[in-house]
């Protein structure tokens, strides 16, 4: 293989290596630095730096090599694209890279020795970003062919890394809004579904609710083979209470009583739903009759601590619930509808009764033909 192959095989891997090195960077500063000291050691170019189109007119330095050529960060320059002459014309009219020999050397836009410099114009798309300018200040060596497309490839590389890097920082901030969206969005759902499936007064799910539970039960592979119970319940003489005491009064019992019932019942699989005015329900997946038996129980001793007190009188009045409750044992095959009016029927005995009492039924399909 000749020499010129060789040095060209060598200029291509080096070029190789700088593209890995800018993927790498962990920054927009870290990249141009790399992108400068690479170039100075291993392209053979006297001096180079990069400079960002930042606006409509304004340019900003990042890092170049001073006139003895160290590495140094130049981002606190600032000026016009106009007052880089060359470069302006170029972007003006789109040339990607070209040089002028025999001309004054500049840094800091002050003249410090004669040779030759280069500028490649940097672009994202048709948009103008910034070019790269280099000369030959330290050695006055003449430029060479190869330079020229080392230094054509060099610009592609460094073009394709700050286009990709602006690109990932839009993407992480798309993402990162979307984010924020999704937790708004998540947020807003807790609130509507505040609004459709909760009881505004007592902070407990309402009947919508009870009815997804239950279609929810109902479509579950699983669950369809267990029970199903359901009781009812009804706060005794709650109209005497808002007649007496007065709505407010009848609204804290109604706080009271979901709060109190909340704490009483412990199962797992279960829902708590105001049904309508003065009236709960509690539906449970996989219980006994007995175990619905004993949390009725429980239900109508724990309630009857509770107290009401009538304004005119010193007397604290006893709060009681009559509740009606039905079980079927297998969910396949059995109407939650037909559960609920024979658990409401069952409500309805236990009120004419005597109220404060609890009446359970087993669920056949006689009792509802």
């Amino acid at each position: 293989m000749s020499t010129r192959h060789t040095r060209y095989n060598k200029e291509i891997d080096v070029l190789h290596e700088i593209s890995y090195l800018l993927g790498r960077a962990k920054s927009n500063s870290d990249m141009y630095r790399i992108a400068v000291e690479q170039s100075i050691k291993n392209l053979n170019i006297d001096r180079i730096a990069i400079f960002l189109i930042t606006g409509p007119d304004s340019v900003q330095g990042t890092y170049g090599t001073d006139i003895e050529g160290n590495v140094v960060d130049e981002s606190w320059f600032t000026s016009t694209i106009e007052e880089h002459v060359f470069a302006s014309k170029m972007i003006q009219e789109r040339t990607f890279i070209s040089f002028q020999h025999h001309t004054s050397l500049l840094h800091n836009f002050a003249n410090v020795g004669m040779g030759w410099n280069g500028y490649v114009t940097l672009w994202d798309g048709n948009e103008a970003i910034g070019w790269i300018a280099c000369d030959n200040l330290l050695t006055s060596l003449p430029l060479k062919p190869s330079q020229v497309n080392i230094l054509k490839m060099l610009g592609f590389i460094v073009s394709q890394s700050i286009v990709r890097r602006k690109y990932q920082g839009q993407l992480i901030a798309a993402n990162n809004e979307l984010e924020i969206k999704n937790r708004e969005l998540k947020y807003l759902t807790s609130k509507l579904e505040q609004l459709v499936f909760i009881d505004p007064l007592t902070q407990i799910a309402n009947r919508r609710a009870l009815k997804r539970y239950l279609d929810d039960i109902y479509k579950d592979e699983i669950s369809r083979h267990l029970s199903l119970s359901i009781l009812m319940l009804d706060i005794d003489n709650f109209k005497s209470i808002n007649d007496k005491l007065g709505h407010l009064e009848g609204d804290q019992c109604l706080q009271s009583v979901a709060r109190h019932l909340q704490q009483t019942v412990t199962e797992s699989n279960f829902i708590f739903a105001r049904y309508g005015g003065e009236e709960f329900t509690l539906a449970f997946v996989g219980i006994s009759k007995e175990k619905l038996t004993q949390i009725a129980e429980e239900i109508l001793r724990d309630i009857r601590t509770l107290k009401i007190s009538h304004p005119h009188s010193q007397l604290e009045n006893m709060l009681t619930v009559s509740i009606g409750g039905v079980i079927v044992s297998s969910i396949e095959g059995s109407n939650y509808i037909e559960l609920i009016q024979t658990a409401d029927r069952a409500l309805y005995r236990a009120k004419s009764q005597g109220k404060d009492q609890a009446i359970i039924e087993s669920y056949s399909k006689e009792q509802c033909a």
